[in-house]
């Protein structure tokens, strides 16, 4: 057995591969803006972490260790503007919560994981950006639009997705979709998550329609006499934003909540401890065996593991 820094010969060490997805952003209402995706942090070789960068580093953790896991829930959606996710952890790993969307009276977006998109403005007023605070992370939200000469209010910007940017609004009226989320077969199967939610269009004649989520649990904008929907839960997806404030379904939706996934070769031991943090699956045994590899899924709570 390799021995590696600060571990004796003879210890068992776990090489850990990990998927953590922060909660994320709920969108804002009144030509809001979509919400960001939770932050997406993996190590699965010849994958990608949110942002576009490489698969990060997998740890490796001695038997009898015990780590925090935490899973980030969705942040509320707003008649005005959302609230950002939160973040979830295992170890020294923290995936940033998803911004919120901005909305059409301030324009502000959100920052997080990835960036909520900008609002729609009103004619004589430019679009507001969607911003993030953790590029390795996520991508950004959207621009929202200008609204047109007559007066009325422009578009908002869809949320970013952790793989593509959210969509800018390019003209009064019409929104702009939420950004993709990424692929991972860290569970064994390739699941996309970490979609950003809608922006909303003004709910004028002509501008009726929602504007999708991205793929990876994303929530759709509003339109009128149609709600929005909420990101999915364990996805990390930004809710979608609500329309204008004259119209039915004003109201952004709420973002997804997070995950933390781990796994490492089904030759070592099962986790010796679970507290605290819901499990797929329950008791100590992995949620499935597959590939060679005892897979964990983490699903909501906040607590410890113990290896």
């Amino acid at each position: 057995m390799q021995i590696l820094s600060g571990i004796s010969a003879g210890e068992t060490v776990f090489s850990v591969e990990y998927l953590v997805i922060g909660g994320g952003g709920g969108g804002a209402g009144n030509i809001g803006g979509g919400g960001g995706a939770g932050g997406y942090r993996n190590s699965t070789s010849g994958e990608t972490t949110g942002g576009g960068g490489s698969a990060e580093s997998v740890l490796s953790i001695s038997e009898g260790t015990t780590l925090t896991v935490t899973i980030g829930g969705g942040g509320a959606g707003g008649g005005s503007g959302g609230s950002t996710g939160s973040s979830s952890v295992f170890s020294t790993i923290t995936a940033s919560g998803g911004g919120a969307g901005g909305t059409s009276n301030s324009g502000t977006a959100g920052t997080g994981g990835s960036g909520g998109g900008g609002g729609g403005y009103a004619s004589g007023y430019s679009g507001g950006g969607g911003g993030r605070s953790s590029p390795t992370q996520g991508k950004t939200g959207g621009n929202g639009s200008q609204g047109d000469t007559g007066g009325f209010r422009g578009g908002a910007g869809g949320g970013g997705g952790s793989g593509v940017n959210g969509g800018n609004a390019t003209s009064g009226y019409h929104g702009a979709a939420g950004g993709n989320g990424l692929s991972s077969s860290i569970s064994g199967s390739a699941t996309t998550r970490g979609g950003g939610g809608g922006g909303a269009s003004y709910a004028g004649t002509g501008a009726t329609e929602g504007n999708a989520g991205g793929s990876g649990g994303g929530g759709a904008s509003g339109r009128y006499n149609v709600a929005s929907t909420a990101g999915s839960g364990n996805y990390g997806g930004g809710g979608g934003g609500g329309v204008e404030n004259s119209q039915p379904n004003t109201v952004g939706a709420a973002g997804g909540s997070g995950i933390v996934l781990i796994r490492y070769a089904d030759t070592l031991p099962n986790l010796t401890a679970i507290s605290g943090v819901t499990k797929t699956g329950g008791g100590l045994t992995p949620t499935t065996t597959t590939g060679g590899y005892k897979i964990y899924q983490f699903t909501g709570g906040s607590g410890t593991v113990t290896f």
